[in-house]
């Protein structure tokens, strides 16, 4: 083959894409504007450039997830917690049976100082004896979209004759939802009174 025809990078042999470069250095020259840099770099090189210090804490700054814990996604497409990928950067293979803790209640940290092994029901015993076991309930769940006032309206219009879908168009949740605060499935810190 024409040497004129493949990549300009010294020893790849692939046909020339665009700008001169084989489709995969011509991918990388045109995210990094380097042919030759690899798109992620070392593991240690990607945790230092999505965290940040914030006190004692190396704090996360990538993808987070509903948990608020770090996500990254490592090869071949495996989405990991970061604190995980930190843990063994620092200190090799996590165990079997093992969790990864965090000493400084900050889930999206990754120092290595502020994370330890652990069993799950140690790591649960911490989170009750650290005030972080109960989730905030009725209207100081952050997600609730219904107050504990709406709650004994719900129930007599229900009790009344309504069906669950008029009552829960009223309310503006679903039938579902409706239906959990008939069934004493949730809000059942309120107390049924009468309206």
């Amino acid at each position: 083959m024409d040497s004129t025809r493949l990549c300009s990078v010294e020893e790849c042999d692939r046909k020339r894409f665009g700008h001169g470069y084989c489709q995969k250095h011509y991918s990388r020259w045109n995210a990094h504007g380097d042919p030759l840099r690899v798109r992620n770099g070392s593991t240690k090189e990607r945790l230092a450039r999505l965290s940040v210090d914030d006190g004692d804490c190396r704090v996360w700054i990538g993808s987070i997830n509903r948990y608020g814990y770090g996500r990254i996604t490592m090869r071949p497409h495996n989405v990991l917690t970061a604190h995980r990928v930190a843990w063994e950067e620092a200190h090799g293979p996590i165990p079997a049976g093992t969790i990864v803790r965090h000493k400084c209640d900050n889930p999206p940290c990754i120092n290595p100082d502020h994370l330890e092994l652990g069993t799950t029901a140690e790591n649960m015993r911490d989170k009750a004896e650290r005030g972080r076991s109960a989730p905030a309930q009725g209207s100081q769940n952050n997600l609730a979209k219904l107050t504990e006032s709406d709650v004994p309206k719900i129930r007599a219009m229900v009790r009344g004759g309504a069906s669950q879908a008029a009552t829960a168009n009223v309310f503006g949740v679903s039938q579902g939802s409706i239906s959990n605060v008939i069934r004493g499935v949730t809000w059942t810190h309120v107390a049924e009174t009468n309206i």
